[in-house]
């Protein structure tokens, strides 16, 4: 992200849901660390169970997306994101509740998860629908990319948060400030103003769920770019689930410190992200060569965590995995935003929604149980598979590109 994108603040519904969602979204990320710790300490240290609850977490945006997409081109976008928060919060108090009075276990623990994730799931494609009408159309583009920069300074002052708060107070105070903090996207979205809502899409009344997801995908189907744009969304996210994840076990089990030392990885991981957004200026439609190096540089990252024998070199290694996960999925996610109309944008966001979070359930399911049986090590070089098969298919795409025959004038 250039410098000169943070001229969009000047416009006051964007500069008042930035504000709301960065609050929200770093109690998010204490939740996620508090989340993480609580699991790993209730099960003597097996990872496995916190890819469980990684896989409750995420496992709504794939199941309920046909129904979150039409949502957000049916309803107020504005409301859906407002509900979200408010649900957020109570789950949030709920869980501050369990841990305080020693009921926790891994089923309720699961469950409040999948409540919480189900809630966000609803939000998510309404959310991500109503940032390009937060702007006029010349700055669009500058908030979709101040919109990812939110999302990732969440991502290191978050778990850095949640850390300082589970080693110095407990794991119900982070439980109880991510639901005071959920609130902040309510407020955020109530102080935009009603600017957000939504023009009317006669049609998508008559659509079934199925069949407007349906719809999307053969209009991503039909480009290659914007497929090869939501292939790097999901690689990138997939990958991204290893930090939170193995947090705990790479913590404990590599570098020798407590728990609570996965925030700070997470954090790193997030720094590298900053770095990226202080230095990036996404194209609007991006090219095949373009993202795979994007996805190459966080591989890499990835691959050193695996071999790192240090906490330093691990530390470095996430901050460059960390830039390499932004800048991917910041380009690809604005030539999605800005390749669709507006009236498709929700079932296109839906979709998106899928890419991002909605192969997460199984990434954590994966990796959890990869370092059960074998280690955080080779569970961290697997999470670079999805990468490496996406630049694979990425350079065919260049190369049919470049060999095309060109249409005669």
């Amino acid at each position: 992200m250039a410098a000169g994108n943070l001229h969009a603040l000047r416009h006051r519904p964007l500069a008042a849901y930035l504000a709301g969602n960065l609050v929200s979204n770093c109690g998010t990320w204490i939740q996620n660390i508090a989340l993480a710790v609580l699991v790993y300490r209730l099960t003597d240290g097996d990872t496995f169970w916190v890819g469980v609850v990684g896989f409750s977490q995420f496992a709504a945006y794939g199941l309920l997306a046909p129904w979150s997409g039409r949502a957000a081109d049916r309803f107020d976008r504005r409301h859906l994101g407002m509900a979200a928060g408010v649900a957020n919060a109570a789950i949030g108090a709920a869980l501050a509740a369990v841990a305080a009075l020693g009921a926790a276990s891994v089923a309720v623990v699961c469950v409040l998860a999948l409540l919480a994730g189900t809630a966000t799931a609803f939000a998510t494609p309404a959310v991500k629908a109503l940032v390009t009408g937060l702007a006029p159309p010349e700055d669009v583009g500058r908030a979709i990319a101040l919109d990812s920069a939110s999302y990732n300074v969440a991502r290191v002052l978050g778990p850095l948060l949640g850390a300082a708060v589970v080693a110095g107070v407990g794991v119900p105070w982070a439980f109880a400030l991510n639901g005071a903090a959920s609130l902040g996207l309510t407020v955020g979205l109530l102080a935009a103003g009603p600017v957000l809502r939504p023009r009317a899409r006669p049609s998508a009344s008559s659509a079934s769920a199925t069949a407007s997801l349906a719809e999307a995908v053969r209009v991503v189907r039909a480009d290659p770019l914007l497929l090869s744009a939501f292939a790097v969304v999901a690689a990138v996210s997939t990958a991204s689930d290893a930090v939170t994840t193995l947090g705990p076990e790479l913590s404990v089990d590599v570098y020798g410190r407590s728990d609570t030392f996965a925030g700070v990885l997470v954090g790193a991981f997030g720094l590298g992200a900053i770095v990226s957004v202080l230095t990036l200026s996404p194209a609007l439609r991006t090219t095949p060569g373009r993202l795979v190096g994007r996805c190459s540089v966080m591989a890499a990252g990835l691959l050193v965590l695996a071999l790192a024998r240090g906490d330093a070199l691990g530390l470095a290694a996430l901050v460059v995995a960390g830039g390499g996960y932004l800048a991917g999925n910041t380009e690809a996610s604005t030539s999605i935003q800005l390749g669709v109309d507006d009236a498709d944008r929700g079932r296109i966001s839906a979709l998106w929604s899928i890419a991002f979070l909605g192969l997460r359930p199984v990434s954590s399911l994966v990796l959890g149980t990869t370092a059960s049986v074998a280690g955080a090590r080779v569970a961290a070089a697997v999470a670079t598979v999805p990468l490496a098969l996406t630049v694979i298919a990425l350079v065919r795409l260049a190369r049919r590109r470049a060999t095309a025959p060109v249409a005669a004038i």
